[in-house]
């Protein structure tokens, strides 16, 4: 086999492959701009001219600096090294271990190259050269790579050259993000050869908000933007097996609606290839062909970046595709500072800036390609100032519970809340009543939906009433309001909402439904939001889809008493329930026990003993109602000096009741419970 190798160097023995990044960075001491990204735009390019001389202009044009002739006289430089470019000649003073030397060279040079309100910092392997004031304000940071030095190592002497037929090697990837990229959900794509082998990745940017990062469509992580955001505030590693050989899809999306944009940063991946090209560029007659790739923003068009001409630019063009769906706003693309396309359509267009008409737009503004030749130029693609205004064509349908359990508290059932209003700061306490969070709930979102010219709520409260006892007939609708626009007639309707009754969500789904039919139209979006705290336990008609009424039945399987039949939930057969019996002798004068108990669904049973055991007796409760739910009668004798027998009962809602027997039946007589109060709930009186 053929023995061959790549050829780094030729003034390196033993540090070849070795390599060291000089990197310098410039901040503003004095500047303070309107705008942020101007700043960095002015010093990114004297840096990157700055840093250009260091690397490419030889000793021998510097030869009259005083440090230069000292160096000279001194012996440290020879005639020699007057071929040399700067950067090698810093590059061999450092390699020997002569740093104070580098860094007076260095200091020399950007002194006389940069302005004085400019500092600087220049690093070669993290060891810093030279510096000028302080870091503040605005950053810029440039890097350039320089191979054969390494400190204490010989830096000029001979190499052999061989070939090889195959090779591995470890390389990175750059993902780069210009000065400003936003403003939205931002969108890129890395290369990589196809048969790399990912080894690690690394993300640092300047983020103006929290984000999520998607890789080729898999989740890699959640970022949160801690920090100024003209700093780099995101620095993670990513997981490098997210990433394959070929191109790499990379998606940022923001979880907040504001400042969406990255601010200038990078993603790195290190990977392992066998493959020798360069996938970035291709060379044709001893010229580049390289094409840069914008990012897309999903949002408002705003890309500042730039890229570098390291050589004399021949030819230029540019395709733009964007979609512009925003009502007098003017999107522009920009190179330098000529704008080579301006348009206020709307639309989706493919745009292509071809040679020609770069060449002669940059003519016009009395520019050319050599005026943007050896040198970093901006460019921008976005759109000009104007105001977003938000149009909506939903119609929403907001359903909301009101039935007895949402005046209980927010963390327990059967006790009652407490009501507060929206500002309250004890809002989210536990005992807070249902309803008050709900009627809140119910405000925030009129208010967002409404903020949307065009889009219109309408309004269902439900519950059903009489109670949430076995009826034939159970009104579910409490409430309701046509769809509008009126976020104060909404919230004045919303603010009328009380606790009462059972859930009956079926009645008022249906309700919600009608109204779409009859007040929208097909060419609107239709939305029913349902709002409740439990499960519903009306029945709705199966055969009448429009009935908005419903029924509760008494106890499964008795279908008859709801139409339709198949009841909800199950009521227990037992009487006992929740319950409590009373227990009188000689109620009716004919010398028996009776015993009277409240059910779980309101009705009383009585039951009459019979020498060895309770009979059920239906008559003893004749005219009791429907109150005994989640409470039990008592019964007493004389008690307001009637001569007759009296029973009190509580219901679910806390009342009493008061009866009296007249020989036949119980009679209603509201007189004997005065001044008991709404205590009755869950109690025996």
């Amino acid at each position: 086999m053929g023995v061959r190798a790549f050829l780094l160097s030729t003034d390196a023995i033993i540090a070849v492959g070795l390599l060291f990044l000089l990197g310098i960075m410039i901040a503003s001491i004095s500047l303070t701009p309107r705008f942020p990204y101007l700043s960095y735009q002015r010093l990114y390019a004297n840096a990157r001219d700055a840093i250009n001389i260091i690397e490419y202009a030889r000793m021998s044009s510097i030869r009259d600096m005083p440090v230069v002739q000292q160096y000279l006289s001194l012996g440290i430089l020879s005639e020699e090294d007057m071929n040399k470019t700067i950067l090698d000649v810093i590059g061999a003073l450092w390699a020997r271990g002569n740093i104070t030397q580098a860094g007076n060279l260095t200091k020399a040079v950007l002194d006389a190259l940069l302005p004085s309100k400019y500092g600087y910092e220049v690093l070669m392997d993290n060891i810093v050269l030279t510096k000028r004031g302080n870091q503040s304000g605005t950053v810029a940071r440039l890097a350039t790579i320089v191979s054969g030095y390494s400190i204490g190592k010989p830096v000029s002497g001979y190499v052999a050259s061989a070939y090889l037929s195959r090779f591995s090697k470890i390389n990175n990837a750059y993902l780069y993000f210009g000065g400003y990229v936003g403003d939205g959900n931002i969108n890129a794509t890395l290369s990589l050869p196809a048969d790399a082998i990912p080894l690690a990745a690394y993300i640092e940017v300047s983020a103006g908000s929290d984000f999520q990062l998607y890789i080729n469509g898999n989740y890699a992580g959640t970022f949160s933007a801690n920090g100024s955001d003209m700093f780099a505030n995101v620095k993670a590693n990513i997981i490098p097996s997210l990433f394959v050989g070929g191109v790499n899809n990379i998606s940022i999306n923001f979880t907040s609606n504001q400042s969406r944009f990255i601010g200038g940063g990078f993603i790195r991946v290190t990977y392992n290839t066998t493959m020798a090209e360069n996938i970035h560029y291709a060379v044709l007659n001893n010229t580049i062909i390289d094409r840069q790739y914008m990012p897309s923003v999903n949002g408002v068009i705003n890309l500042y970046s730039s890229f570098y001409v390291p050589g004399t630019l021949r030819n230029l063009s540019a395709k733009l595709h964007y979609n512009n769906r925003a009502e007098n706003s003017t999107i522009f693309f920009s190179v330098g500072n000529v704008t080579l396309y301006e348009s206020d359509q709307t639309g989706t267009f493919n745009i292509l800036l071809n040679a020609s008409h770069i060449n002669s737009t940059l003519a016009a503004n009395n520019a050319s390609l050599n005026s943007l030749s050896n040198k970093t130029v901006p460019f921008r693609f976005g759109t000009h100032a104007f105001n977003i205004t938000f149009v909506g064509n939903a119609d929403v349908i907001l359903v909301t519970d009101v039935s007895g359990s949402m005046g209980w508290r927010l963390d327990r059932d059967g006790v009652i809340g407490i009501d507060r209003d929206c500002d309250d700061p004890k809002l989210l306490d536990p005992d807070t009543s249902r309803i008050s969070l709900a009627k809140c709930l119910d405000k925030q979102f009129i208010n967002i939906t409404l903020s949307a010219k065009g889009n219109r709520v309408g309004l269902v409260a439900y519950s059903g009433l009489p109670n949430f006892f076995g009826t034939s007939n159970s009104v579910i609708i409490r409430s309701y309001h046509n769809l509008t626009d009126n976020i104060t007639s909404l919230i004045n309707q919303v603010d009328s909402y009380t606790a009462n009754g059972a859930t009956g969500l079926c009645g008022a789904i249906r309700k919600a439904r009608i109204m779409l039919q009859q007040q929208s139209n097909e060419s609107r979006q239709k939305y029913i939001i349902a709002m409740t705290d439990g499960l519903s336990n009306v029945q709705c008609s199966v055969t009448d889809e429009n009935n908005t009424n419903g029924c509760i039945p008494r106890s499964c399987p008795d279908e008859t008493f709801c139409e339709g039949g198949g009841c909800l939930y199950r009521v227990a057969y037992d009487a006992g329930t929740r319950s409590a019996p009373t227990i009188a002798f000689n109620v009716s004068g004919n010398g028996e026990w009776w015993l009277i108990v409240g059910k779980w669904d309101g009705r009383f049973d009585g039951f009459v003993w019979k020498e060895i055991k309770w009979v059920p007796n239906s008559s003893i409760v004749s005219g009791l109602g429907d109150v005994g739910y989640s409470s039990a009668p008592t019964i007493g004798f004389n008690v307001t000096g009637s001569g007759k027998w009296e029973l009190i009962s509580g219901n679910y809602y806390g009342k009493f009741y008061g009866y009296y027997w007249n020989g036949v039946q119980w009679v209603s007589d509201s007189s004997i419970v005065n001044g008991l109060g709404d205590v009755g709930y869950y109690s025996k009186p």
